[in-house]
């Protein structure tokens, strides 16, 4: 596990505007932090150094590219059958995150499709692993927060 990256109000700052618009070039940024544009960028390697930014990337609109559904699909996985199941969900283009959890359920799977019916198909295919519990979403009312300084740190 990493280490914990000290960060300073500026780096904040910076990770705030990033993650509200990834695309902001350095010099904008500067200005809204304070800093020239060369600041600016040797800060965002660092961070990126650091582990901190990770990537820049793209926001779809999944309803636009033909995803009308979108839903999470609790599995209850045999643990003998884990690896196959991690490889299975990696080789489906539906399934858009996975994430091993606590509880009851080994792994929550997002999962964007067509239709209810193509759902259905790949809940199929994850059912071959173990038991699974699907939830459709209907409405999504916050999608992505922006992460900030924690109080007082």
């Amino acid at each position: 596990m990493k280490e914990k990256v000290d960060l300073d109000g500026i780096d904040w700052a910076i990770l705030a505007e990033l993650q509200e618009d990834s695309r902001i070039s350095h010099a904008a940024l500067g200005r809204r932090v304070h800093l020239t544009a060369p600041a600016v960028a040797a800060r965002i390697r660092k961070l990126q150094d650091a582990g901190v930014i990770r990537g820049f990337r793209v926001e779809l609109g999944l309803p636009e590219l033909g995803l009308e559904v979108l839903a999470f699909v609790r599995v209850r996985a045999e643990s003998s059958r884990r690896s196959a199941f991690l490889e299975a969900v990696s080789d489906r283009h539906e399934v858009l995150e996975c994430h091993h959890v606590t509880g009851d359920d080994c792994c929550w799977v997002k999962v964007a499709a067509r239709t209810m019916q193509h759902l259905d198909e790949v809940v199929e295919d994850l059912g071959c692993f173990g038991s699974t519990t699907t939830s459709v979403v209907f409405a999504s009312r916050m999608v992505r927060r922006t992460v900030r300084q924690p109080a007082g740190g």
